[in-house]
């Protein structure tokens, strides 16, 4: 589950479906990688690459930045 914050600066609370640099978690019961990469890159692709990205471990980046580093959300 991923939370999107318009007001002030914009901001993708992500939690564990998206980390700095890295695909979030699906290896728990029920994960499924695939279904987390296109449900992430139907949220991510109308939002705007300054968007702040805050995970929930790690450190903060933005949608541009790992636009950059993961195809799916291109």
């Amino acid at each position: 589950m991923a939370y999107y914050v318009e007001s002030g600066e914009p901001a993708l609370f992500a939690g564990d479906a998206l980390f700095a640099g890295s695909l979030g978690r699906s290896d728990g019961p029920g994960g499924d990688a695939s279904q987390l990469r296109d449900g992430l890159s139907r949220i991510c692709r109308p939002l705007d690459d300054a968007t702040r990205l805050l995970p929930g471990h790690g450190g903060p980046s933005t949608l541009g930045g790992e636009r950059r580093l993961h195809a799916f959300l291109r």
